[in-house]
């Protein structure tokens, strides 16, 4: 009789850690959706310590959509030479973990010398305003918000609804 309440409780507690963790799931997903998801235009960048002029990036606008995508609008208005070539390509994939402390994000694009190769970031976000830091592939993803050598720190503001 003990051996069955035993294997009843474990039942119900392995069923209630599984409804947990598939809630905590679709909540995570839920957040990454709603808090990244729409467009957003650059309002600060810093490569390589460096801060750039507004002139550089101000044209810039990403699109983050539902289905872990980006696009850049302007891109091509980019000063190649300077910018170091982050990330030259107008649409990629996003990996988004916000699980982990502080919350990752990588940009892997679709075309261009770095296609295929991940920009691994870190991000915040505060309401509107997100902050992000990316490494340029091959280096280790950044730890704090400002850019060191290889990294590309920026700061984006949500546009329209």
């Amino acid at each position: 009789m003990m051996r069955m309440h035993i294997k009843s409780f474990f039942g119900q507690l392995v069923l209630t850690l599984f409804i947990l963790t598939a809630s905590s799931v679709a909540w995570s997903e839920q957040q990454i959706d709603t808090g990244l998801k729409g467009n957003w235009k650059v309002i600060a960048c810093q490569l390589n310590t460096k801060w750039l002029a507004d002139s550089i990036f101000r044209e810039f606008r990403y699109n983050i959509t539902a289905d872990n995508r980006f696009y850049i609008e302007n891109a091509d208005l980019t000063f190649p030479n300077f910018m170091g070539g982050f990330p030259k390509s107008k649409t990629g994939k996003i990996v988004v973990d916000a699980t982990a402390t502080p919350h990752t994000i990588d940009l892997i694009p679709d075309e261009g010398p770095y296609k295929g190769k991940a920009f691994k970031g870190i991000y915040e976000l505060d309401h509107d305003i997100l902050k992000l830091n990316f490494a340029f592939p091959d280096k280790p993803r950044p730890t704090s918000f400002t850019a060191q050598q290889g990294e590309v720190y920026e700061v984006w503001q949500r546009i329209g609804s």
